[in-house]
């Protein structure tokens, strides 16, 4: 039964207004059955059915506007979010700002060759077409020596989700005589440093290193031989070396870590500071992102409670993460935290982006933060959620005239939902998922049943045999708690589409 509140929110038909006021008049004994629709009295209380409507409706909208969710979800009369009601409330209630849309950056490898350098350029001035059409421009100056290859970052020109693959920025509007780019990827990182002292850390390996994160922290001020230091490895599982007292170089495995001192007299090494490189290194190190979704900034309007904890609790670990992503534009809109089941007193806490991944650089920048945050009885380890690819199949029969109109409606509808299921799935209804190959347990779905929903809401008379990555007709695709998906390249362009007069 719907509540008075409801009733605030849902305004009344002009129809069910004029309704009223015919009654209230025949009750105050008016002539209102001798009024004919057309005259001069019932156009009138048309007009003003249509005056008290609009009032009705702005009730809902001020209604509404005080509560998180209902705001994210106004509309106008023609079903256009008002995305500025929501923005209001978040800046003026919540002292939150919506994130602006965020730029791709990479990493892309420039090479001299031997006899045509050097090259020296400022920022901006070297200008990247990727084999899709997309363009970026360096975001510092940069030298190539002669012979020699150098590591700079360029950043596309446009923002959004745009996500070339690797190896596919290999040219320069702006040729250079002898210069060669392609966004490769490398042993290493680009080293992050939040750094006070005056010594440094470089790594090295003799091959391709294993994937994950190193983080050196100086627990002791001082130079080599005084100074001391931990190193933390974050990856399947999170590691600790230390503290041990800095030696020249240190050997962690497949990868080996040099300490240089600064100049006599001067502090190299000052406690706290930390250094964080990643194996190996990919050229991307952001996706772009669209303007942030407002399901998004309510809910970091929400994490404004798990603040008040002084204890990391999950919720806490996930308010640290989307504030972070949002304070360094990293486009990380999916968070998801659980304690580990195999090292007492870490949490894991798996991330990703709209692209169903996230890159090694955010990794590095979320595990930064939430390292400063959280204290000695607990600690997490950032790690990118298991992306997976989806590829749809079946058959769609559709107007032949709306093919390639419904063809592109579907196709940015299926995207823009893989885009914000959660990590692990969206909860399954009724009875639990499939069992996964293989005996994991999976925790949530890919519902194929919202591909169907697409369909028709984009105009399709009908579809059948519709089937995710191969699981059978109208079957939901299972996910683990670290699995997101991920739109595969073709989209839904696997659906056979049949058209009909």
């Amino acid at each position: 039964m719907p509540t008075a509140f409801d009733n605030l929110l849902a305004p009344r038909s002009r129809e069910t207004l004029e309704a009223i006021l015919l009654s209230t008049l025949q009750g105050e004994k008016f002539p209102v059955t001798d009024w004919q629709v057309g005259t001069v009295a019932r156009t009138i209380l048309k007009m003003l059915a249509t005056g008290l409507l609009d009032r009705e409706t702005l009730i809902g909208y001020i209604a509404a506007g005080g509560f998180l969710d209902l705001a994210a979800a106004l509309t106008d009369p023609n079903g256009i979010p008002l995305e500025v009601w929501l923005v209001m409330l978040a800046d003026q209630q919540y002292d939150r700002q919506r994130a602006a849309a965020a730029f791709c950056r990479k990493q892309i490898t420039l090479t001299c060759a031997t006899g045509a350098g050097p090259y020296t350029r400022g920022a901006g001035e070297l200008r990247a077409v990727s084999q899709s059409g997309n363009y970026y421009t360096n975001t510092d100056a940069v030298t190539i020596p002669d012979g020699k290859s150098v590591v700079a970052v360029f950043q596309c020109e446009t923002p959004g989700p745009i996500g070339d693959d690797t190896g596919t920025i290999d040219s320069l509007t702006t040729p250079l005589p002898g210069l060669a780019i392609v966004d490769a990827q490398t042993q290493f990182s680009v080293p992050i440093r939040f750094w006070a002292g005056t010594g440094g850390i470089a790594a090295s390996a003799s091959g391709m290193p294993s994937p994950r994160t190193l983080k050196v922290t100086i627990t002791t001020s001082g130079r080599i031989g005084t100074a001391t230091a931990k190193v933390d490895v974050y990856g399947d599982a999170l590691t600790s070396i230390g503290p041990f007292v800095i030696p020249s170089t240190v050997p962690q495995a497949d990868v080996t870590l040099a300490f240089t001192d600064g100049p006599s007299g001067m502090t190299s090494f000052v406690r706290g500071d930390t250094w964080f490189i990643s194996t190996p290194g990919e050229p991307t190190l952001q996706n772009g992102s669209d303007d942030e979704p407002l399901a998004s900034l309510a809910q970091r309007c929400r994490d404004r409670w798990p603040e008040l904890s002084v204890i990391p609790t999950e919720g806490k670990y996930a308010t640290w993460v989307r504030q972070c992503s949002v304070d360094n534009a990293l486009g990380i809109n999916r968070v998801n935290v659980a304690p580990s089941t195999d090292v007492p007193g870490v949490v894991n806490v798996h991330v990703a982006d709209a692209r169903g991944t996230a890159t090694p650089y955010a990794v590095t920048v979320v595990q930064n933060y939430i390292d400063r945050r959280s204290v000695d009885l607990e600690r997490a380890n950032v790690s990118p959620a298991a992306s997976v690819s989806i590829s749809v199949s079946g058959y769609v029969w559709v107007a032949r005239a709306q093919l390639l109109a419904v063809q592109a409606a579907v196709k940015l509808a299926w995207d823009s939902y893989l885009a914000t299921v959660p990590i692990g799935g969206d909860k399954p209804m009724g009875s639990a998922p499939p069992v996964l190959v293989g005996g994991d347990k999976p925790t949530g779905i890919v519902r194929c049943s919202k591909l169907d929903q697409i369909l028709q809401d984009a105009g399709a008379y009908n579809s059948e045999s519709l089937n995710i990555n191969g699981g059978g007709t109208d079957v939901d695709l299972a996910l683990t708690a670290n699995q997101v998906p991920a739109a595969s390249a073709k989209g839904t362009d696997n659906l056979t589409w049949y058209e009909i007069d």
